[in-house]
């Protein structure tokens, strides 16, 4: 994954200004070269005297030494990728090597002046600077042209040397010593010996890391006698000082400053020259890879070092860092390397185990490595199977061996697992076969029985061979490689992995994230492990395993006491731990991230692997059910795709769900029956190989476990006998703390976070709201521990894919903090219930993976106070789901209603809320309002059900939010805009203040009132309300943009709906275009006998006074003439003026002798208007007129006005004085016509006063 290992040079860009600057020097002709090699030759003779018998040796072998090095400069520059990459660098490196080797013979070459240890000497050097850094095809090419310059095989001599001088080391039991480690041993001791810095370079498993620990250990102060005397031994005369090495492990994070600061502290131990000073510089390759550059210090600590350099690194690194240092590549081990090691690892061990077994191992190992198909390559990745699979296989071969005569394919399943597919699969079974000589039957028996969990299983159970004297290590740590982020959870669900064990996130709450705090808190958990022997579970801990390298790889030092440690690198510095014999490690990682090629290789050979999902973990007993288990859900809610109607259902949930009631079944034997001995049960794939089911046994347990994770908006969508409850939050919360000792509560919703119930907003604490791991683990932890914190705590977040592995942490934390608490026996009694509120979306939904730790269940609409029946609730017509709303909040919709109104003029909105809210918790108009709702709502002929709305405005785009919630926005938003329409006819009626009067105050009157106002109100055809006239897209308008309607006239009404009666009885009228012949009585008749709805006019007149009579007559001049008479005092005026006029034309008062008055009279009733509007002000107003004296009444009133007329007022006004006139002639005559037959007195006063008009307008 690093961008630049493909160049040669690790190099910036110089920048623009600066290349006008730029000389290129060039490098050395040839002949130069050769010349500068001969001069540095020189100066290397002429550091021993010219007596001796060394400088004569070296004048005699100069031309020689100086053309053997001059032809290996040219054929590196040849060989290898760059030309640059070969420097005189080289040249003085391999001179060096040469002068400490002659100088450490000096003394022997004076005794034997014909000894050959110049020739040796130069093969040395030659092979320590050139041999070495050749792949296995370029050092056939060097050794070629050595033997055309020497007439000798340059790699023979070499080996012979390799050979002898390993003997020298100490070398382990059970280690091979094998061509690659003869190789490491002899360049790492040359270079430390000689303080030349050297890199040894190789893929995982070629022996670097034990290589340097045989080295430290021969050459450590208590051994170094005997390596002296095995040196002498071998023929080899050597003076080597011991050994003090200081070690630093490079990570992709670490920076110059520190590798600075550790070879300022190593140079002092150079000081004390009785020893040799090493700086290991271990991962070299990963501190290459920091952002930091850290080894651009090399450039001039190596260029003349004081102390010894060995950088161990799995790649090459930068030419400009290569060029300063002995480069070692080693190479594969060939076959025979595979062999001896075997063999060695064999030897001192129990098994007993025959060439051809040893060779089927390395054939089945080989095989796997060149499979050309790449079945064993994920994504290109040539190094996911390596050397070191090998060493484990035959370690735990040469364990297992004596147990039985036919050995198991464990062994190969454990070594070579971390893939599933089925190319993988066939391709090793084919292996298996034909190199073991298996049958067919065999291997997928075995493959059978150790599964991925299995195997993990086994090796968890594995520590150190103790039976054995050679304490040989069998496992190694183990990597989980995860299918999906939760997959590995199922090991929990095995108790493989148990909550003993420590499991340590990398954390993703924010404040956590980019903190070394938190990386440091988890080496030191992980150190506490190590040293206390517990098993360690690391998850998604990147940054911190470059640290953990050294445990990884079991990398382990034992000390004088008999305690075995390791470094772990903290930061910019190492500790070495101790490490207890029972510690074991588990790493899991994703796969995408394992079988991805840029996996760090040096990472991935550490790990026993094995790839967990559900579909390769279930015993053969229980995967066969999945299929019927599938059939069984789809039959049942009658649905083709089971993730339409669960929400998360994904490819693990029916495999999840049959090992959860697998789990189940085995705890429930009958030799087990209470809760306590219930806890102590430990499943594991061997008890679960013993379940069966029986089928219409799994068939109930399947659909009691799937039916509360049914969502409603497809459950009514299909045709079931059986309907499904929808629980509310508080009733999962009721019943689920009596089993809070068991499970924890896992709610999934697709509702906003925002609906949580007023009720336990209290005990309900935000994901998002914690920063740190750590307060969240504190709350968790004071919940269950505190008394006074309460007994439900309710965790709510929002789960997307990005904060997936934060939700997985937070499942782990409650699982473990359920499992101490409960653990004790003190609390078995106690109720702390855990409630995790997963808000998803149906993009991105939460995967449904049935866990034993929780009770899952989907929650639609958190708002939700009742259990809801999907279908019934849903189906039924739009008036029986609103009758029912009604009953429960009929006050609540008119105050919604009521808000969205817009008064002509201001209102006290809280005087009429609160009427509002007490109106209607009256049975009488809420009976009546109810009614008349249902009939405006049943014209909405297209709203069959609530079903039929919500589909249509899910085609409209409204999908988001809660099925229920949409369900109850349907329904508030009819209800609230039929309501309003309800209240439009109410307040352009005058409104309920009358109504509410007559319902709070006693007396006949207002009881009359509240009768005829609640009759009218019910008669549709009198108080006409407009239906609910809205498409879907209006509706999706209404509930999401509220909008206002206003009220065009808002009247004062002293009758109850007088305008509606007033609008009704014009309306009627008007259909008799003449006025009448036969007087206005006939017409007043007709016109109380016209049905109103199922009434009569007359029964809106029943039981009436003449005084409630005159307020209708009230309203009526406020409806009508209120725009030219503005005081009360000529509305009074007016209204008289009607009454008298219908009782002198009619002969009695009465609603119908009123309206026929004012529609047939209207023009009379006008110049009323005008003569009181131009009056002056009138002292004394009557409030009735007398019922037996109406012409009389009239008369007086109409003089009365015409004495205070202004006529200042009449000159002024747009009518002008001829409207004047003629309203005293219309007037006059009108009076004169009813009147001249009954009262001649009153008629000649009429005419006096009319006269007298006249002369005064004239």
């Amino acid at each position: 994954n690093d961008p630049l290992n493909k160049w040669m040079y690790r190099v910036v860009p110089l920048c623009d200004t600066m290349k006008e600057y730029v000389w290129p020097f060039g490098q050395l002709s040839e002949l130069d070269e050769k010349q500068y090699i001969q001069a540095m030759t020189k100066q290397i003779k002429c550091k021993f005297d010219k007596n001796t018998v060394v400088y004569q040796k070296i004048q005699k072998w100069a031309f020689k030494i100086a053309g053997d090095i001059a032809a290996s400069q040219c054929f590196l520059r040849e060989h290898l990728a760059s030309e640059f990459i070969v420097s005189l660098r080289d040249v003085s490196r391999c001179l060096n090597f040469f002068y400490w080797l002659m100088k450490q013979y000096e003394t022997i070459l004076e005794k034997d002046k014909t000894s050959l240890w110049t020739d040796r000497a130069l093969n040395i050097a030659l092979g320590l600077c050139y041999y070495f850094r050749l792949n296995e095809r370029g050092r056939v090419m060097y050794n070629n042209l050595m033997h055309q310059r020497n007439n000798r095989s340059f790699s023979e001599l070499l080996d012979i040397e390799i050979r002898n001088l390993s003997k020298s080391f100490e070398i382990p039991s059970q280690i091979a010593l094998h061509n690659t480690l003869k190789e490491n041993l002899f360049i790492l001791f040359f270079c430390v010996a000689t303080s030349t810095p050297v890199i040894v370079v190789g893929k995982p498993g070629t022996s670097k890391t034990l290589s340097l620990q045989i080295l430290l250990n021969t050459l450590c102060h208590r051994n170094i006698k005997q390596f002296h005397q095995k040196l002498k031994d071998n023929k080899f005369h050597f003076n080597v000082k011991p050994l003090q090495c200081i070690s630093f492990q490079g990570t992709r994070n670490c920076k110059s400053s520190a590798i600075k600061e550790l070879w300022d502290h190593t140079e002092k131990y150079s000081n004390d020259k009785t020893t040799t000073t090493l700086f290991l510089f271990d991962e070299i390759g990963l501190a290459e890879q920091s952002p930091y550059n850290p080894l651009k210090i090399l450039h001039q600590l190596l260029e003349h070092p004081k102390i010894s350099f060995v950088g161990v690194s799995n790649w090459s690194l930068d030419a400009a860092k290569m060029n300063r240092m002995i480069v070692h590549s080693i190479p594969l081990m060939d076959h025979n390397g595979l062999m001896k090691t075997a063999k060695a690892i064999l030897e001192n061990s129990n098994s007993t185990f025959s060439n051809q077994a040893i060779i089927n191992i390395i054939t089945v190992y080989e095989r796997i490595m060149k499979d050309r198909k790449n079945t064993f390559k994920p994504n290109g990745n040539s190094d996911f199977f390596g050397v070191r699979d090998f060493y484990a296989l035959i370690k735990h071969q040469a364990t297992h061996s004596e147990k039985s005569s036919r050995q198991s394919l464990e062994g190969y399943l454990r070594n070579f697992g971390g893939l599933d597919h089925s190319d993988y699969r066939k391709q090793l079974s084919k292996i298996l076969k034909e190199v073991l000589n298996r049958t067919e039957s065999e291997v997928i028996q075995e493959l059978k029985k150790w599964t991925p969990v299995m195997c993990v299983e086994r090796n968890l159970m594995e520590k150190k061979r103790g039976q054995s004297p050679d304490d040989l290590m069998v496992s190694r740590h183990c990597m989980i490689t995860s299918e999906e982020y939760y997959s590995w959870q199922l090991l929990l669900e095995y108790n493989i992995l148990n909550f003993n064990q420590i499991f340590l996130f990398k954390s993703y709450f924010p404040q956590d994230m980019y903190s070394n705090i938190s990386n440091y808190n988890q080496l030191n958990k992980i150190i506490d492990c190590m040293d206390t022997g517990k098993t360690v579970i690391l998850h998604n801990l990147e940054s911190i395993y470059e640290s953990l390298y050294d445990m990884l790889n079991q990398r382990y030092q034992t000390r004088p006491s008999g305690n075995v440690y390791c470094r772990v690198a903290l930061g910019t510095e190492s500790r070495d731990c101790h490490i207890h014999e029972n510690f074991k490690c588990v790493v899991v990682v994703q796969k995408e991230d394992v079988h991805s090629a840029n996996m760090p290789i040096a990472f991935l050979s550490r790990f026993e692997k094995q790839f967990i999902s559900y579909r390769n973990s279930l015993p053969s007993n229980i995967n066969q059910h999945v299929e019927y288990a599938k059939k069984v859900l789809m039959e049942a809610f009658k649905v083709r795709r089971l993730s339409d109607l669960f929400c998360g259902y994904c490819e693990d949930t029916i495999f999840s769900a049959l090992l959860y009631l697998a789990a189940q079944k085995a705890m429930q034997t009958d030799d087990i029956k209470d809760d306590e001995k219930k806890e102590q049960v430990q499943i594991s794939n061997k008890n679960l190989n013993y379940i069966t089911f029986d089928r219409n046994e799994l068939k109930l347990e399947l659909l009691d476990l799937f039916r509360p994770l049914c969502q409603p908006e497809e459950i009514v969508k299909i045709q079931r006998y059986e309907d499904i409850q929808s629980y509310s939050l508080g009733a999962i919360v009721e019943a689920k703390k009596k089993n809070s000792k068991d499970q924890m509560a896992m709610i999934i919703t697709n509702d906003t976070e925002r609906n949580i119930p007023i009720e336990w907003i209290h005990c309900t604490k935000e994901i998002a709201s914690f920063k740190k791991v750590d307060q969240f683990e504190k709350t968790v932890k004071e919940f269950f521990n505190n008394e006074i914190s309460g007994d439900v705590l309710i965790l709510q977040c929002r789960y997307t894919p990005k904060r997936k592995y934060q939700l997985e942490q937070i499942i782990h934390i409650l699982q473990l903090r359920h499992h101490i608490f409960y653990n004790e026996p003190t609390n078995s009694k106690k109720h702390k219930l855990i409630i995790l509120l997963i808000h998803t979306s149906k993009k991105s939904p939460f995967p449904l993976i049935f866990r034993q730790k929780w009770d899952i269940i989907y929650v639609d609409y958190l708002l939700s106070t009742d259990t809801i029946l999907s279908q019934k609730d849903s189906k039924e017509q739009v008036a029986s789901a609103i009758d029912r709303q009604l009953k429960q909040d009929l006050s609540g919709y008119a105050l919604r209603a009521f808000g969205k109104l817009h008064f002509p003029h201001s209102v006290d909105s809280l005087k009429e809320r609160k009427s509002l809210s007490l109106l209607f918790k009256d049975k009488g108009c809420a009976v009546i309002v109810v009614k008349r709702l249902k009939t405006l709502l049943s014209k909405i002929a297209a709203y069959n059900s609530i079903e039929y709305i919500l589909c249509n405005l899910a085609k409209s785009g409204k999908k988001r939010g809660s099925f229920f919630e949409r369900y109850q926005d349907v329904i508030d938003t009819l209800l609230t805009l039929t309501f309003v329409n309800v209240l439009i006819a109410v307040y352009q009626n005058g409104g309920f203040a009358k109504y509410v009067e007559g319902k709070t105050k006693r007396g006949e009157k207002n009881k009359k009132y509240q009768q005829l106002f609640e009759r009218a109100l019910q008669n549709e055809e009198l108080v006409k309300m407009r239906p609910v006239n809205i498409d879907y897209n209006h509706l999706l308008l209404a509930s999401i943009n509220p909008q206002l309607y206003s009220i065009r006239t808002c009247l004062q009404c002293s009758f109850p709906f007088s305008y509606s009666i007033h609008s009704w009885c014009q309306q009627q009228l008007s259909k008799y275009s003449k006025s009448p012949n036969n007087g206005l009585s006939l017409h007043a008749t007709m016109l109380e006998q016209m049905p109103i709805g199922n009434d009569e006019l007359t029964n809106w007149e029943v039981g009436y006074s003449l005084k409630v009579t005159h307020e209708y007559a009230m309203d009526l001049v406020r409806f009508e003439f209120s725009s030219r008479l503005h005081t009360r005092n000529q509305q009074i005026i007016l209204r008289n003026v009607i009454v008298s006029m219908a009782l002198l034309l009619c002969g009695k008062l009465t609603i119908a002798t009123t309206e026929v008055t004012i529609h047939y009279y209207r023009y009379i009733i006008s110049y009323y208007v005008y003569l009181i509007s131009i009056c002056s002000k009138i002292a004394h107003v009557e409030e009735h007129v007398p019922e037996n004296q109406p012409g009389q009444w009239l008369v007086q009133m109409t003089l009365s006005l015409w004495e205070l007329i202004l006529f200042r007022e009449i000159r002024t006004m747009s009518e002008g004085v001829l409207f004047f006139l003629n309203s005293i002639s219309t007037l006059f005559n009108f009076l004169l016509k009813r009147l001249q037959n009954d009262n001649t007195n009153l008629v000649n006063k009429l005419l006096k006063q009319v006269n007298l008009l006249m002369k005064k307008n004239i």
